[in-house]
């Protein structure tokens, strides 16, 4: 279960207007935009390696990250509002 996706579709988040919605310090971005697409996140299994990459790695599980952050403080998320 996501605890974000819930909370966006129960409306937990406060409005700061009628086209913003603000989160509550729990990471990312601080604004919410509607319509929202949510589901932005990726696992699964590794199923190849490109050059360089070590072969043991494939069976591995796995899990993508789309946020883009500022530095290694992972508060300041540059990742774009579409997501």
């Amino acid at each position: 279960k996501n605890n974000t996706d819930r909370k966006a579709r129960e409306g937990l988040y406060p409005t700061k207007g009628k086209e913003d919605v603000t989160s509550f310090a729990m990471g990312g971005s601080p604004t919410l935009t509607f319509p929202r697409i949510q589901g932005a996140d990726v696992a699964g299994r590794v199923v190849s390696v490109g050059e360089g990459g070590d072969p043991r790695r494939i069976g591995e599980r796995g899990l993508l990250d789309f946020n883009l952050y500022a530095d290694e403080r992972r508060d300041i998320n540059l990742t774009p509002d579409y997501y």
